[in-house]
């Protein structure tokens, strides 16, 4: 600096029009301040939430604000001659110290009460506020690595409303993270309302049709890609909607709020969401505990049962072929059995999409058509490879039937007559179920009669060379009496 410079600096420091007054006013302002924002900062019962240091310094001391107009007011204070905009400046002062006093008092209530409700709001308008992919993953990640504090009123609301500003950058998956962040906390939730986890529900419902489109198109524009861990965090809700006790809000409104989102999509839409929303939901059936009686009941259940009626609608052609690649494929056309628990779940998740069907018949049936077996391009080798192939299987599903109990309450018929109408009404429900079986099959499975005539006749050269009782003999009659039953059908 010049000594003409160096001059002129001493020359307004030594100025008496500077103001000794506004310097200690200055100096007592900031330290009226920063006293509360201390106590604040380092209060233990902070130590609860993971941000609330961050949350003192942007909600109540509003420092932003603080640090813009230190400056001016600190030249005004020094310099009274200018006194229209030192007057304007300590009015603006005055009122953000009275704000962060206020603040700082309600804040402290809440620690002295033991209560949460400004504590909690200064929280919440802090989280709207954030928009950076940084800021959002940072602070979300921070919050959520805690224990038993995403549990408190309005932060599931925030993080679902905070989805919309994480964008996709050329080095991350911001949006998979985000997603992923949810889906590995998701047991420290509890729902503030009814409203917001129906938005959870809709956000997950919206990753399967979306996902189906983003396929449809072209499956190469990774930036519309849904994220693959919202269909984790759908996963980890239906999960929870499924096995959670009968009469929480989540057991017995998620498929509502299900059957309410299918409702909204037109014919095709419906199909595309299905063909990806069911294999996850065969999945969590089978390979969860579940009492069907209990949770597989309501009107989104009803669109995903199959009949003989209802076989050639769409929908139903998007329930099998998902039944198909989760149950048969993964588990029938295997020559090694599952565990006996994934085997009952079987069992009773076909009884609940085929309601007419008998159980027992509909797996001896697929399981012959389905069963793996050695090709020989040969007609006659090839059917009698498959025939063996079947009979020498040992399967641990498709052993279970419907239970039927029925009820006569007639006094006027006697106890014998009575066991007598029970044994024909037992029979005739199996034998209508047989019926539907058999229909249904020959209806998905398009079979053609004379290949199935060709097993026939090989059946009955193999029984010819087995023992009227040995297992190999029986097996053989049960499969020529289904072979038998649905050549009868076919055309």
């Amino acid at each position: 600096m010049s000594d003409e410079g160096v001059d002129c600096l001493l020359k307004v420091l030594n100025a008496d029009y500077i103001s000794s007054e506004g310097m200690i006013a200055l100096v007592s302002i900031i330290v009226m301040l920063l006293i509360p924002i201390a106590v604040l900062t380092f209060n233990k019962r902070q130590e609860g939430f993971p941000i609330d240091n961050r949350i003192v310094f942007n909600e109540i001391f509003m420092h932003k604000y603080f640090i813009a107009l230190i400056t001016p007011i600190s030249i005004t204070f020094l310099f009274p001659q200018i006194k229209l905009i030192t007057a304007i400046l300590t009015i603006i002062l005055a009122i953000i110290s009275m704000k962060v006093l206020t603040n700082t008092f309600k804040w402290l209530i809440d620690d002295k009460k033991g209560l949460e409700y400004f504590k909690q709001e200064a929280r919440i308008e802090y989280l709207r506020k954030l928009r950076s992919n940084k800021e959002i993953l940072s602070t979300w990640s921070a919050i959520l690595s805690s224990d038993n504090v995403f549990s408190k009123t309005g932060l599931l609301e925030v993080y679902l409303d905070s989805e919309r500003y994480v964008k996709n950058d050329d080095n991350c998956w911001s949006k998979d993270l985000f997603w992923r962040l949810l889906k590995d906390n998701y047991s420290k939730i509890q729902y503030d309302d009814i409203e917001t986890y129906k938005r959870l529900v809709d956000k997950t419902l919206d990753y399967y049709l979306k996902r189906k489109i983003w396929q449809e198109k072209d499956g190469c524009n990774i930036d519309e890609m849904p994220p693959e861990a919202l269909r984790q965090v759908s996963q980890v809700v239906l999960k929870d909607a499924v096995t959670s006790d009968n009469g929480t809000v989540k057991s017995y409104l998620y498929f509502d709020i299900v059957n309410d989102y299918l409702e909204s999509l037109n014919d095709v839409q419906k199909e595309l969401f299905l063909s990806i929303y069911l294999d996850d939901l065969f999945n969590c059936f089978i390979k969860n505990n579940i009492d069907y009686r209990e949770k597989w009941h309501g009107k989104f259940f009803e669109k995903i049962e199959i009949n003989n009626l209802n076989i050639d609608k769409p929908l139903s052609s998007s329930v099998f072929n998902s039944y198909y690649r989760n149950v048969i494929s993964r588990y029938i056309c295997r020559s090694d059995n599952p565990p006996d628990e994934i085997a009952r779940s079987i069992d009773y998740l076909t009884q609940h999409v085929f309601k007419e069907i008998d159980p027992i018949t509909w797996f001896r049936v697929i399981s012959f058509i389905v069963w793996p077996y050695s090709y020989d391009e040969d007609l006659g080798k090839n059917a009698k490879n498959r025939i063996i192939s079947w009979c020498q299987r040992s399967r641990n599903y498709g052993v279970f039937g419907r239970f039927d109990c029925s009820v006569f309450s007639t006094p006027q018929v006697d106890k014998k007559n009575k066991q007598k109408m029970i044994q024909e009404k037992v029979e005739a429900d199996i034998k209508k179920e047989m019926e539907a079986t058999y229909k249904l099959i020959v209806y998905i499975f398009k079979l053609s009669k004379k290949e199935y005539e060709l097993y026939l006749e090989t059946i009955i050269k193999l029984e010819k060379q087995y023992d009227n009782s040995s297992l190999e003999f029986e097996r053989l009659e049960s499969l020529k009496t289904i072979v038998e039953r649905l050549i009868k059908l076919l055309k």
